[in-house]
């Protein structure tokens, strides 16, 4: 029978950034860290600091207000999560706020947070919060915007260019931290290969998309109608083939990077004349999606 975390275990080496301006929630929460051995333990009041310590690998668990001194935290822990900075996109979050508002919580929940508490609250209630992240991972869930923890309660309905969506299971830093030993010994490989599916899977997720826009937009050029609709989902093919040919390097997928490369050129090229389009262009468009979405189906 493998380990279990209890209340007993302490997070020694497990090492904990905590952005929290307002001094009386700091001081509130501060002893109770230090008593759960976290080590170290760096204060921090800026998305910068942050930035830097994920890109230098040097934080586990990420405690923060949504509010620091230069902007909102959402849009660096979305980053984190994409593997656009730092090595590991798996680290836990927690996000604090003081003024919740719908708006703000999906804000947070749509970043990939793991957990987000409302003050005032103890440290120890914190630290409860802490221990139940520990017992329970969400699996991950990979779509074109979004990289993070599962939080439907069923399947969603089907969305215009999405697939059915699989869970991936993810590295469970603290309790690997906790732990120690084998658990502690192996977090790295773990990671690398969870970062290896979540790669592929937004490959995948992403050529899925480009092949239902490129569908639209050679649909609305054919008939004239809805060329606004294609413009804005010729500025989204863009971005998402961008994204995935970035990712492909030194993947199974590295031979559909070819193909998005042309893709993006004619994109240029059609996005600059839909007053007045081609509708070989548009065509070629939509068989060059077809023929990302065939080679990676090819190699899956």
């Amino acid at each position: 029978m493998g380990k279990i975390i209890t209340m007993e275990h302490n997070f020694k080496n497990t090492r904990l950034t905590l952005g929290l301006m307002d001094d009386e929630v700091r001081s509130a929460v501060r002893p109770s860290m230090d008593a759960a051995g976290f080590e170290p333990i760096t204060e921090v009041k800026s998305i910068a600091s942050i930035a830097k310590a994920a890109n230098e690998n040097s934080v586990d668990l990420l405690i923060c207000d949504v509010n620091l001194e230069d902007g909102r935290v959402c849009g660096l822990i979305r980053k984190i999560r994409h593997h656009e900075i730092g090595g590991n996109p798996f680290i836990e979050i927690i996000v604090v706020i003081d003024a919740p508002t719908p708006k703000t919580i999906k804000e947070i929940i749509d970043s990939g947070v793991d957990d987000l508490v409302i003050t005032p609250i103890s440290g120890a209630q914190l630290l409860l919060r802490i221990h139940s992240l520990s017992l329970r991972k969400r699996k991950y869930v990979v779509t074109v915007d979004y990289i993070g923890p599962d939080r439907r309660k069923k399947d969603r309905p089907d969305t215009p260019g999405e697939q059915k969506i699989p869970l991936i299971d993810v590295p469970n830093i603290l309790m690997s931290k906790a732990l120690g030993g084998d658990e502690a010994g192996n977090l790295s490989r773990n990671i690398e290969n969870a970062m290896k599916i979540i790669t592929e899977q937004k490959i995948e997720r992403g050529a899925y998309q480009i092949e239902w826009l490129a569908e639209r937009i050679a649909a609305s050029v054919e008939t004239g109608e809805n060329l606004e609709d294609a413009a804005r989902r010729m500025t989204r093919l863009s971005l998402v083939t961008e994204d995935i040919q970035k990712r492909m390097t030194d993947s199974r997928y590295d031979h559909a990077k070819e193909f998005c490369g042309k893709m993006k050129e004619l994109a240029e090229k059609i996005a600059k004349t839909l007053d007045n389009p081609d509708l070989r262009d548009a065509r070629y468009l939509e068989k060059l999606s077809q023929s990302i979405n065939k080679s990676i189906l090819k190699t899956k």
